[in-house]
């Protein structure tokens, strides 16, 4: 275990995952082995904004690490029910889905795919199954934030169902599903 990387909780049981294979996709729980893999996800996700950021490759490298360190101790000390799910396609990891369902409405913390394998159902898949299981644990809808740069997401939430509601932060638009949460 390296210092001060917290350990990934054991997470709860899953609902029914069905809908996810006939998608292909599987899932489970993340553990200290994939933190090489979520590192090179979370600096993927970030490739686009830095692309433009006058640094050498080795300063963005570096801050990119320390972003990760942060947002991993932040998910994991501050939901520590949470599930942190492994995505994966044909035995091969594609993404991450962080949930976390200790109340009511359940929480995405966070959804990201590979470049790669973006565009082709994945988080339509997820999301499908997320709400699917909400309905079925009889659980109260969904929340997430997404960037509000990020136009492609807000577009699939919505086309998925999930409204815009007010939120707190200029950087990210809350979405819910089903609206009428607030």
């Amino acid at each position: 275990m390296t210092p001060g990387v917290p350990a990934f909780p054991p997470g709860g049981v899953l609902p029914d995952r069905e809908g996810l294979r006939g998608a292909k996709l599987a899932l489970r729980a993340a553990a200290y082995h994939d933190l090489p893999f979520l590192r090179a996800l979370y600096a993927a996700t970030r490739a686009e904004e830095l692309a433009t950021v006058p640094l050498p490759d080795a300063a963005k490298t570096h801050f990119l690490g320390m972003q990760f360190a942060l947002q991993h101790h932040h998910f994991l000390t501050r939901h520590p029910c949470a599930d942190f799910l492994i995505v994966s396609r044909r035995e091969r990891a594609i993404g991450r889905l962080y949930v976390d369902r200790s109340s009511s409405i359940w929480r995405v913390l966070d959804i990201a795919i590979v470049p790669e394998a973006q565009g082709n159902g994945v988080g339509t898949a997820l999301l499908s199954w997320l709400q699917r299981a909400t309905q079925s644990t009889r659980s109260g809808g969904i929340d997430l934030h997404v960037l509000a740069t990020n136009l492609a997401a807000h577009r699939l939430y919505t086309r998925l169902g999930f409204g815009d509601a007010p939120s707190m932060l200029s950087t990210h638009c809350r979405m819910i599903w089903p609206s009428a949460v607030s």
